[in-house]
């Protein structure tokens, strides 16, 4: 997965250094959901539509109609706050499902805006947009193994997904390739070496030499006979032509 910091579920107190970030609307009416509770408990302003107020950033997510924001308009929302989250390291900003409530926005809708802010310190985001921004980093391909599934050292099992901290190629993460012919470079189809399709996502490192890449996330999909690989390989050049 990605190495980011994840949002409390339930945040009723905050420390000296930490800001609640929830979505709001330009008039600045703090009534309902997360913006109710920045105003209560936060020290969100009535009539302030936007930006810090008290211990609480607001990203607006209806407009003065109190309609849904464009979704350029909320980018340019979000890029404001990264902006300002980067002017003051020394504090912890608490994303919330930021339009998700009374805006009716869809996770899948606003966590893409936040993929820049990913894996930075100071910034915590809720786990619904993790997993969104996961999915837009999640990379196909193929990888081998030994006779047993030992790949690196580390025991693999069929359909099993698996999760470190980092990934670096050559160095650390879980090792695969886009071209499955590229994966005949570590495991050549001889000795009773295996062979499967994968799913990787979370971090990404990718390989200046051949298609090899390393994630921090994978999903070890079904097991390949010699002909399927093959196959997979001759598909895989042919979409690249």
């Amino acid at each position: 997965m990605l190495t980011q910091k994840i949002t409390p579920s339930n945040i009723s107190k905050l420390k000296k250094n930490e800001v609640f970030v929830f979505g709001s609307n330009l008039n600045g009416h703090h009534i309902g959901g997360a913006a109710k509770l920045a105003k209560e408990s936060f020290g969100a302003i009535e009539n302030q539509g936007k930006g810090i107020q008290g211990k609480s950033y607001g990203i607006p997510t209806l407009n003065y109609a109190m309609a849904k924001i464009s979704i350029e308009n909320l980018q340019n929302s979000v890029n404001e706050f990264g902006l300002y989250a980067s002017e003051n390291l020394k504090t912890t900003f608490f994303v919330t499902e930021i339009g998700c409530g009374i805006a009716g926005f869809k996770s899948e809708e606003v966590a893409p805006l936040f993929k820049n802010l990913v894996n930075i310190d100071n910034i915590t985001l809720p786990q619904s947009f993790v997993d969104v921004i996961e999915s837009i980093h999640s990379v196909s391909g193929f990888k081998g193994f030994g006779e047993n599934l030992i790949c690196r050292d580390f025991q693999y099992k069929l359909g099993e997904s698996y999760t470190t901290n980092r990934a670096k190629c050559c160095d650390t993460g879980f090792h695969f390739c886009l071209n499955p012919f590229d994966v005949w470079n570590y495991y050549p189809p001889t000795n009773g070496n295996r062979f499967t399709k994968v799913e990787g996502g979370g971090q990404v490192d990718t390989e200046n030499t051949d298609s090899k890449v390393a994630t921090t996330k994978i999903k070890i999909g079904l097991e390949l006979n010699l002909k399927s690989f093959i196959e997979g390989g001759v598909k895989f050049i042919f979409e690249k032509t």
